[in-house]
C-alpha cells in the first residue's frame, strides 16, 4: 500500500513505476470519466479539501457530504417519497457489497425519517442472538425495507439461509434491492405474501430454521408462530426472536403463549 500526499509524490512515483502498471493506471482514470468529475464537483462543493482527500472512496465521500447537510438541503437531496428512495440513498452512499456501509448510510436515513427498522441499537441484541444460536437457517417475518435482513445475513456462513416474508410488494422490493447492495442475495430468498400462505412454501424451501425473528403485525404474532410450529419449521433448540412486545404494542396473547408453551 502507497500513501499519495501530493502532485510530487504522484510525479515521482509515476517514474517508479513499470510501463504496464502505467498504462493500467491511465485505463483506470479514463474509466471513471465524467461521472468521476462530477462526484469530485459535488463533494468539492460540500466538503473542505482535507475532508475529500480523506475520503477512503466516492461512495464515503458521497455519505460524509450528506452528513455535513443541515436537516433542510438533505431533505432537498433526499427525498423520501417511497420506499425505494431508501435503496437510492444507500447506492448513493455505500459501494456495492460493503453490507457495513449499507448498514450505515439505512441508519443515518431513518435518523432523518423515523421508520419502522430496528435500527442500531436493538440491532445489537439481534446480532447477539444470532451469534447466541450460530443458525444456518433463519426465518425472517416481516422484512419491511431490509436492514434487519441484511444485519442477519452478513452473520450467516457462506451456505447459510435466510428467508424473508414481507406481505408488501413494494417493501420487498426495495428489501431485495438493500440485500443485492450488500451483496449478500446469495444467502436471502424473498417469499412475497401474508405469512399466513407463505409459512407453508417457506417450510417446503428449507426444512427448518434454528433462528426465527417475528416483526411484523403484533397481533399475528402468536397465531403465525403457531403456524411455524405446526409446519415444522422449529426444532429442539431453535431461537425465536420478536420485535416489539411491549404493552404499548399489543403482543400480549404472544407472550402468554411463548411463556407458558414450555
Amino acid at each position: 500500500q502507497m500513501c499519495i500526499r501530493d502532485r510530487a509524490d504522484c510525479a515521482q512515483l509515476e517514474q517508479l513505476l513499470p510501463r504496464q502498471v502505467q498504462r493500467e493506471e491511465r485505463r483506470e482514470r479514463k474509466d471513471l470519466g465524467a461521472e468521476g468529475e462530477r462526484r469530485r464537483a459535488v463533494l468539492g462543493a460540500m466538503l473542505t479539501a482535507p475532508q475529500v482527500a480523506r475520503a477512503q472512496s466516492p461512495y464515503d465521500a458521497a455519505f460524509a457530504a450528506s452528513t455535513k447537510l443541515d436537516a433542510d438541503a438533505f431533505y432537498a437531496a433526499h427525498p423520501y417519497r417511497s420506499p425505494g428512495d431508501v435503496l437510492t440513498y444507500i447506492e448513493t452512499c455505500a459501494a456495492p457489497g460493503d453490507a457495513k456501509a449499507v448498514l450505515q448510510a439505512f441508519e443515518y436515513f431513518g435518523k432523518k425519517y423515523p421508520m419502522y427498522s430496528i435500527g442500531a441499537t436493538k440491532g445489537k441484541i439481534l446480532d447477539s442472538a444470532v451469534a447466541t444460536a450460530r443458525p444456518k437457517r433463519i426465518v425472517e417475518i416481516g422484512s419491511f425495507l431490509g436492514y434487519s435482513a441484511v444485519r442477519m445475513a452478513a452473520k450467516l456462513p457462506a451456505d447459510g439461509t435466510l428467508a424473508c416474508v414481507e406481505g408488501n410488494p413494494e417493501f420487498a422490493r426495495t428489501a431485495e434491492g438493500v440485500v443485492a447492495r450488500a451483496g449478500l442475495s446469495d444467502r436471502v430468498r424473498f417469499f412475497v405474501g401474508l405469512a399466513s400462505d407463505e409459512i407453508s412454501n417457506v417450510a417446503k424451501a428449507i426444512g427448518r430454521a434454528d433462528l426465527v425473528f417475528l416483526d411484523h403485525w403484533k397481533d399475528l404474532y402468536r397465531a403465525d408462530l403457531q403456524a411455524i410450529e405446526a409446519q415444522g419449521l422449529l426444532r429442539a433448540g431453535s431461537v425465536v426472536v420478536a420485535d416489539n412486545v411491549g404493552p404499548l404494542f399489543g403482543a400480549m396473547e404472544y407472550l402468554d403463549y411463548v411463556r407458558g408453551c414450555g
